[in-house]
């Protein structure tokens, strides 16, 4: 969430339960997204 958060996104509660996400390939994928997204929901689409 931190990426987000520094970018000014504001991240609801219900979406921070990523935070104890363990699989790595899951989190280089939504950190990439991070980088790269113009909204929140951009995250956690999975269709990209």
């Amino acid at each position: 969430m931190l990426p987000l958060e520094t970018r000014g996104f504001t991240v609801p509660d219900d979406l921070r339960g990523i935070d104890a996400c363990t699989a790595l390939g899951r989190l280089e994928t939504r950190a990439t997204r991070a980088i790269n997204a113009q909204t929140v929901d951009d995250l956690f689409d999975e269709q990209q």
